[in-house]
């Protein structure tokens, strides 16, 4: 008599497959994520740099190089940085945009478009690139414009723009990711519950720089001046290229 052959698994070999798929998935998904997450910034990256020479390129074939240049060397002006919308770039021709129906290059972050940064109450307002006269270069050189501000969202790499004493657009690199309300929030926690240190995104501050400050609005001048100055030394610590 011919014996039926059952090649099928039991519930326990199911079980036994089930838990080691369960185990590999366990290991693999962190890598995964790391692995995404380099390439989407290394993505995001090199679009700013392919924004950049764009913006290079116009400032180069037009009026922009002399009209930067020129506005340095106006007596007491202190912006000598003229600005450049990332849509304009394209309508001009140099650069294409990723959206059938709009002059845009897609945030990968956000899903916005690049160059607009998130306010209040779902309004948006357009960054630009900034084109800079350089005088150690005696260049142009081009920022995609971020200012410190609340409702912004930084990302390892970009350039944040802002003013020293002396008057002048300084630029520093962003040396990790941080977002400017979710920092603020977790200061001002720490801060209401009298503690003078805090740990964001497994980055460690000292918070005794507020100990004389006891109003922590936004609209206190003083603290958010002190807060900006946090994010300098721990998130902008590198100068750009071209500072002036």
């Amino acid at each position: 008599m011919k014996m039926k052959n059952n090649s099928g698994f039991t519930l326990v070999e199911l079980l036994a497959v089930m838990v080691l798929l369960g185990f590999v998935m366990t290991l693999a998904l962190p890598i995964y994520s790391s692995v995404y997450n380099t390439i989407k910034n290394t993505t995001y990256i090199n679009t700013i740099k392919t924004i950049r020479m764009a913006a290079l390129d116009y400032s180069a074939n037009s009026y922009v190089k002399d009209e930067v240049k020129n506005s340095y060397h106006v007596t007491g002006s202190n912006d000598w940085c003229k600005t450049v919308n990332v849509g304009d770039l394209i309508k001009a021709g140099y650069l294409k945009s990723d959206n059938d129906y709009n002059d845009q290059i897609t945030d990968l972050y956000t899903g916005l478009p690049l160059g607009y940064n998130s306010l209040h109450n779902d309004i948006y307002e357009e960054s630009t690139m900034s084109l800079c006269y350089c005088m150690n270069s005696l260049s142009v050189e081009a920022y995609l414009t971020k200012d410190l501000a609340p409702g912004q969202f930084y990302h390892k790499g970009e350039t944040v723009r802002f003013f020293e004493t002396s008057g002048y657009y300084k630029f520093r690199i962003v040396s990790n990711d941080f977002s400017y309300d979710e920092l603020l929030g977790a200061v001002i926690k720490a801060l209401k519950k009298g503690e003078y240190s805090v740990t964001y995104e497994g980055e460690s501050f000292d918070l005794s720089s507020f100990s004389s400050i006891t109003d922590y609005s936004t609209e206190n001048t003083t603290f958010i001046t002190t807060f900006n100055a946090l994010i300098k030394l721990k998130y902008l610590s590198k100068e750009a290229a071209c500072n002036h």
